[in-house]
């Protein structure tokens, strides 16, 4: 196999993934819409640290939210903010703005799936755009390899 063919061949599979997930996460955004409420509170608000490593690896800051709720007469835990993608970032503000927006102790309405209350999230709907832009970038770039690969092939 040539290294082009591996590398298209790679970059079909992960656009492919990537859109699929993208389309997954888009569909819960949506349905979140239409989903109860019920009042939480925040458990734990703090910004993290950690790895990620995309070629180099860097530090990146996440906002770690838990919160707690009680649905279908049951105690849960949830540690979705929303359906968007998660945000990983080198600038720690932008993970500090999400933590100011729920601090440790506070009430927040919490959003729960009435078929499956273990699935919750604070904000509902939440990154429909960003999902929608992402979803359809990915798919770009799935097609663009497709596109190449298939010219190799002719050319």
């Amino acid at each position: 196999m040539e290294p082009l063919d591996l590398f298209l061949l790679v970059a079909v599979g992960a656009g492919a993934w990537t859109s699929r997930r993208l389309l997954t996460d888009l569909d819960k955004a949506r349905a979140s819409c239409g989903w109860p409420f019920t009042t939480g509170h925040v458990v734990r608000s703090e910004v993290v640290r950690e790895a990620y490593a995309i070629g180099e690896t860097e530090e990146v800051f996440v906002p770690a939210i838990e919160y707690a709720y009680t649905a279908s007469g049951r105690e849960w835990c949830g540690r979705t903010v929303s359906f968007a993608p998660r945000l990983h970032t080198t600038f720690r503000g932008r993970a500090e703005d999400v933590c100011r927006r729920y601090v440790a102790g506070a009430d927040v309405a919490v959003y729960y799936d009435p078929a499956d209350p273990g699935r919750s999230c604070l904000e509902p709907a939440a990154g429909r755009n960003a999902l929608g832009g992402a979803a359809a970038g990915a798919t770009l770039v799935w097609t663009i390899g497709a596109a190449a690969a298939l010219l190799t092939r002719v050319c």
